[in-house]
């Protein structure tokens, strides 16, 4: 992936987006890895719909690759639906990330409802 990258961040996202649709699955998963890193602030909406497509894909590894993104950059909230279908995925694999990811997704909404009571008071 680092070695296609020759312009600005929008065009590294295209890249490394890109690489959602190889047929491997090595290379899907290492592409969500990428964008897991990133504030979901730098992905533009269609970025993350792409990875919310994932979610669907063939492969237990890319499924549970795109619960932890989703997660990892503050847009599970957003696809919690569809986070909360994958409780009933055949794979394990795909189960514990949907359960880690709804459990984080649920302590910040926690925390976050304690931070507003301690600030309204």
């Amino acid at each position: 992936i680092n070695a296609e990258y020759m312009g600005d961040d929008r065009s590294f996202l295209d890249v490394v987006t890109s690489h959602l649709d190889s047929p491997r699955e090595r290379v899907q998963t290492v592409a969500l890895d990428v964008l897991s890193t990133l504030p979901s602030d730098h992905l533009a909406p269609h970025h993350v719909r792409r990875i919310a497509q994932c979610l669907a894909d063939g492969d237990s590894d890319v499924r549970s690759a795109a619960i932890r993104t989703l997660q990892s950059i503050g847009c599970g909230e957003l696809y919690r639906r569809a986070i909360e279908a994958r409780l009933l995925d055949p794979s394990w694999r795909v189960r514990r990330a949907a359960t880690d990811a709804l459990e984080r997704i649920d302590q910040e909404d926690l925390e976050v409802d304690l931070y507003e009571d301690a600030w309204l008071g």
